[in-house]
């Protein structure tokens, strides 16, 4: 590991730094300046959150996930139960994130909130893990995309193309590189992009709640269907709870993005409680829109669902869609399920690479191939470094899909899952046994402060074990879940990594 000790220096500040709103926040004990321009609006962070959930899209993406174990259940009942507990989560994780504003996220409340002797390694592992969690996120984003995209080629054509899987790796690889190339402008110039997308995804929902049902009838599925009826699709578990509890990867994958936003709070020109409030707002009301949004899939998808599950294309939303609208009407509406996707991938990209960013800035990632990693370039006052080293880094990932379809889908969605939880559920234990939390915050949940901690970290703790198994109990290796593998590997170098630097006196935030 290469000596940072005269990079840091010159970068570190005690200093104040007082937002627009006039709320002045330290950024002195992670030891760094303000580097990042103040340009987003409280409005903006509403819209930013918002779109990364980006909810049509989203649902598009994981709806794989919903259907095998519960059918309509798994649609309807899973949401309805993830909605509750992932806004229980964001509440917890708002009210931690309140403390300070820093680009780093969790690993900066843990220095700014424990007394623990040990604060700092835990800061480290924190840090980690949420970088794999927003990396996994990004990767799983434009993967997804890569899918749509192909599955609106094969319905296009009639399904006379039929795409490889080196074909689809190919065009993951051109998303990946057109959203890093996206991202390298100014923070100004991609805030504007925000109230489009906004407005595009909810009159995305809006269009497809009403159209959906209208052009569908009579042909709706019945109340008892939708409701009460509970099928275990491709029987992968015998077990129908524990296929029950896999359908919760799709709500919690497409909520839990929202918080992501917290690591825009250093590019905030509002008051320090708005990011906070945008992580509440944006889960409580997706958690409402998409409910809705299945309870309409679950009416219109047919009854046959092994035919929706098992579609030629390979996207149960592009079937339903495709069987309500027909042809012409369902490749406009994918078309702009495509866009938004690709919006979303931005967004997620544009807030990991702020983490990577800080977590580089504030001491680790020193070594000398990723030292630049913390470099803020002087035409757009962005960390666009970071950004093409997720990029790379996303690319890598990109090569499980050699390994089978499965394996990447099932990897990449549980370990950005599994990354954010392993943060949060950390940060928000360690800082609760700390002095720091009843100090700083800015939004303070008060007696339900408690409580709501508890069911977050223990929902947190449940789910992140149940996610690491994998779509079958008979995995081969094309159907494998490869999180504990890749989230462990990591875990664990980067314990050995944070020893090897202690004792080699690395002069840096964490030592």
């Amino acid at each position: 590991m290469a000596d940072t000790g005269d990079y840091l220096e010159k970068r570190a500040s005690t200093a104040s730094v007082s937002h627009d709103g006039g709320d002045e926040v330290p950024l002195g004990r992670t030891e760094s300046k303000q580097e990042l321009p103040k340009v987003l609006s409280g409005l903006q962070a509403n819209w930013i959150g918002f779109n990364l959930i980006g909810i049509v899209p989203s649902i598009a993406s994981t709806l794989v996930f919903s259907l095998p174990g519960g059918g309509t259940h798994g649609m309807i009942w899973a949401w309805l139960v993830c909605g509750v507990f992932m806004t229980v989560v964001s509440l917890a994780v708002a009210e931690i994130r309140s403390i300070d504003y820093g680009a780093g996220g969790m690993y900066h409340s843990i220095i700014n909130s424990s007394s623990s002797k040990h604060k700092r390694l835990l800061a480290w592992i924190v840090g980690y893990a949420n970088a794999i969690g927003n990396i996994s996120s990004f990767a799983a984003i434009s993967w997804a995309c890569g899918l749509q995209i192909m599955a609106g080629s094969m319905i296009g054509s009639g399904f006379m193309f039929q795409p490889t899987m080196a074909q689809t790796f190919g065009v993951y690889c051109g998303l990946v590189i057109l959203q890093g190339t996206a991202c390298s402008l100014s923070s100004a110039a991609l805030s504007k992009l925000q109230m489009p997308a906004f407005l595009l995804n909810i009159l995305l929902w809006v269009v497809l709640v009403i159209a959906l049902p209208v052009v569908t009838s009579p042909g709706l599925n019945d109340v008892k269907f939708v409701f009460g009826t509970f099928t275990n699709v491709n029987k992968a578990w015998s077990d129908n709870v524990f296929a029950f509890l896999l359908t919760f990867l799709s709500p919690i994958w497409v909520l839990a993005k929202g918080t992501t936003i917290l690591h825009l709070g250093e590019e905030s020109n509002c008051k320090r409680a708005v990011i906070p409030r945008a992580i509440i707002i944006s889960a409580l009301s997706n958690a409402i829109l998409g409910w809705g949004l299945m309870i309409v899939l679950a009416f219109c998808m047919g009854n046959s669902l092994r035919a929706v599950l098992f579609s030629q294309s390979g996207e149960p939303m592009a079937t339903i869609l495709l069987n309500s609208f027909g042809k012409s009407a369902m490749l406009a509406a994918w078309s702009f399920i495509i866009v938004l996707q690709f919006k979303m991938g931005m967004n997620m990209l544009n807030t990991a690479s702020r983490q990577l960013f800080a977590f580089s800035r504030d001491g680790a990632l020193n070594y000398r191939f990723t030292k630049n990693i913390s470099l803020i370039n002087s035409h757009t006052n962005t960390p666009v470094t970071a950004t093409w080293y997720l990029v790379g880094l996303s690319i890598l990932g990109g090569l499980l899909a050699f390994a089978g379809s499965n394996a990447i889908c099932r990897t990449l969605f549980s370990s950005a899952v599994v990354g954010q939880f392993t943060a949060s559920t950390i940060t928000i234990v360690v800082a609760r046994s700390g002095s720091g939390l009843g100090n700083g915050r800015a939004l303070n949940l008060r007696f339900m402060s408690l409580p709501i901690a508890i069911v977050a970290t223990i929902f947190m703790t449940v789910l992140s074990v149940i996610l690491l198994f994998p779509d079958t109990q008979n995995p081969s290796g094309g159907t494998m879940n490869y999180t504990v593998a890749i989230l462990g590997a990591v875990l664990v170098l980067s314990i050995v990594d944070f020893s090897y630097g202690k004792h080699n006196g690395v002069p840096n935030y964490f030592k």
